[in-house]
């Protein structure tokens, strides 16, 4: 499954649930605020993990960093950008950098 085809189901899910009006789909002002509970909550499973806390879900961080992810995809494509583009060229860049001696 390509990122593509990934955020294509997201988006469906999304403008279902995030509609305003029936003439108005999800604002990227939604994904962003929806991205900062994720990483909320990635934060207090990480906590709790650090602490030995018994809160600590290792399914729920995993949960939760996957919700984190859909929020990115969702805010990229709600701002017009190519992901899998991007992520080629970035991962371009990197591979050109002089590594620290």
């Amino acid at each position: 499954m390509d990122i593509s085809n990934i955020t294509d189901q997201v988006m469906v899910i999304v403008n279902k649930r995030w509609a305003h009006s029936p003439n108005e789909g999800p604002r990227k002002e939604d994904a962003f605020i929806h991205l900062q509970e994720e990483i909320g909550e990635i934060a207090r499973q990480l906590f709790n993990e650090s602490i030995g806390s018994e809160k600590y879900s290792e399914q729920n961080l995993h949960e939760e960093i996957i919700d984190a992810l859909f929020d990115i995809l969702i805010l990229a494509r709600l701002s017009g950008v190519d992901v899998e583009a991007q992520i080629t060229e970035k991962l371009q860049l990197l591979g050109e950098r002089k590594q620290p001696r």
